[in-house]
């Protein structure tokens, strides 16, 4: 037994030819449409990728962490600290096996820098942190991280132009944005859509194990303060904590980049066994429709007093319920006799109603007089009768039950 991943629909869709065809489409365009991208894919400190992820500030919480208990204890508790707080991180990583550090979206004021006084931002040196109403990424926020990124470019001496593989978050593609990368000779390249757990080399390479350096940072910061919820303060330092136990890791960028296949550029390297899709029928599917409600069998009817009541006729089950007082002057009229499995009669000496109709002893037949819905003995059925040119028709609804079904049945006059 294994604990599956999870696959949301549209990454259940996705199929190995979309991927082939992204990555055709996407080694082609790059490397002729651009001046001087023409050996890009050989050179691995000109390849980028960048991904946000969500650092929640009870990170723990949710997450399996074996602790020693009382053997044979059936219940361990594990204290977290409730907070729902959760600031976005921007992770870029390049080919060569090096993780920058990170662009940090904080929620604030957009209009002015983050409080040095309120925020420790130089506890993590060479991060960005920058404020956003929600702190979410926006597309006005991400021009800021390509501003940011290509001072870090410049800074290191980085030969351009540089790719940039991004998802298909909306946040990262608009007129400002494009203007931008063209400008700055970055080349920014979406993914194949809903591929990112193939073809994205920080979901593939890097981002377990920076959830796993995460939740370690945020479990020490608790047992330093003693349980306390991680704040807003604080946050820049418990971040570096997590970055520094990643930096110790090496491999794990170039790791990603090679398993996608994107440096080394090989189209028949990717990790297809993420890849969950199978051929689908994209025909509509059958409605599934309730079985159908078992049909009252006409022997139910045989025996049954037929009585008139104000008018109506009423047919009733002898060892039923006594009939009301105030309707007990009523007699039988008639009973209802089973002449075959589809068929009943019922025998009167008199239809007062439709006296033209039913001379004494007339027989009204009741052709394929079957029920929608069961009949439970002791309940009564009404029949109204009414007069049409040819044919008599007879409408059965439960008192009981209310609107059951009706029934229509061929009168022979």
């Amino acid at each position: 037994m294994r604990k599956p991943s999870a696959v949301n629909k549209g990454n259940s869709l996705v199929t190995e030819n979309a991927l082939g065809t992204w990555r055709e489409h996407a080694y082609g365009y790059i490397t002729t449409n651009y001046e001087g991208a023409e050996n890009i894919f050989d050179d691995p400190n000109r390849i980028f990728n960048a991904d946000e992820t969500a650092c929640p500030f009870d990170a723990a919480s949710g997450k399996f962490i074996p602790v020693f208990a009382e053997k044979g204890a059936k219940y361990v508790g594990k204290r977290t600290t409730g907070s729902k707080t959760s600031y976005t991180v921007l992770h870029t990583i390049c080919a060569n096996d090096k993780i920058l550090p990170p662009f940090c979206v904080l929620p604030g004021n957009p209009e002015k820098e983050v409080d040095k006084t309120k925020v420790d931002v130089q506890a993590f040196k060479g991060a960005k942190f920058v404020n956003l109403k929600k702190g979410w990424q926006t597309q006005e926020t991400f021009v800021r991280y390509l501003r940011w990124f290509y001072c870090w470019l410049v800074k290191n001496d980085i030969k351009l132009p540089v790719v940039l593989f991004l998802d298909n978050h909306s946040s990262h593609y608009s007129l400002e944005i494009s203007r931008f990368g063209q400008e700055h000779e970055i080349i920014i390249h979406l993914l194949n859509p809903n591929s990112t757990n193939i073809l994205q080399p920080y979901d593939v390479g890097v981002a377990s194990s920076f959830r796993q350096s995460w939740n370690k940072a945020c479990l020490e910061f608790q047992r330093r303060t003693n349980g306390m919820s991680l704040s807003k303060a604080a946050f820049p330092s418990v971040l570096y904590i997590a970055f520094e136990e990643l930096w110790s890791k090496p491999g794990l960028a170039r790791a990603g980049f090679r398993k996608t296949g994107i440096y080394p550029w090989d189209n028949n390297q990717m990790p297809l066994e993420r890849l969950v899709s199978k051929p689908i029928d994209l025909e509509p599917a059958t409605p599934i429709r309730p079985p159908p409600t078992p049909k009252t069998p006409l022997s139910l009817l045989a025996g049954m007093e037929v009585r008139q009541v104000n008018g109506k006729f009423i047919i009733q089950d002898p060892s039923a319920t006594p009939i009301p007082k105030h309707k007990q002057h009523q007699r039988p009229i008639g009973e209802v006799r089973l002449t075959s499995p589809d068929q009943v009669i019922i025998i009167s000496p008199h239809f007062p109603t439709f006296p033209q109709f039913f001379p004494g002893n007339a027989n009204l037949h009741a052709t394929n007089f079957l029920c929608n819905a069961n009949l439970p003995i002791g309940n009564t059925m009404e029949i109204c009768i009414a007069q049409k040119v040819c044919c008599m028709q007879i409408c059965i609804s439960w008192e009981k039950l209310g609107k059951c079904g009706e029934m229509l049945g061929n009168d022979h006059h």
